[in-house]
């Protein structure tokens, strides 16, 4: 029974230290990844900025959509800013519109958070 344990022991050490060294030589890997991941979401965040500015500043002079003023009435101005254009729907307004929809959509579906 003693000679099981010595060497119960003497293994259970080895098996220890392989643990202790896996354990501090994944850490930089799982540190590398980590930078890796946070870099493409900088780099992905910072290219829809970008497209976002060009399309605002590339279709500022001319509406995405025309409708009849009618169907705007009290809110004409606000709907076709930066054309102002009655009856224009303007990049601004198209912009706010899909971020809320794609927003209410993320956050409402179960699906879609998984």
């Amino acid at each position: 029974m003693a000679d099981e344990f010595a060497r119960y022991m003497k293994l259970q050490r080895k098996i220890d230290k392989c643990l202790q060294e896996i354990k501090t030589e994944g850490d930089p890997r799982q540190q590398n990844v980590a930078y890796v991941k946070l870099g493409v979401k900088i780099a992905i965040y910072v290219l829809h900025g970008i497209t976002m500015l060009s399309l605002v500043l590339m279709y500022r002079s001319t509406p995405l959509l025309m409708l009849p003023p009618e169907w705007f009435s009290p809110f004409n101005k606000i709907v076709a800013i930066p054309t102002g254009e009655p009856g224009g729907i303007g990049i601004g307004c198209w912009i706010v519109v899909c971020n809320t929809v794609v927003y209410r959509a993320i956050r409402l579906s179960p699906l879609l958070n998984r």
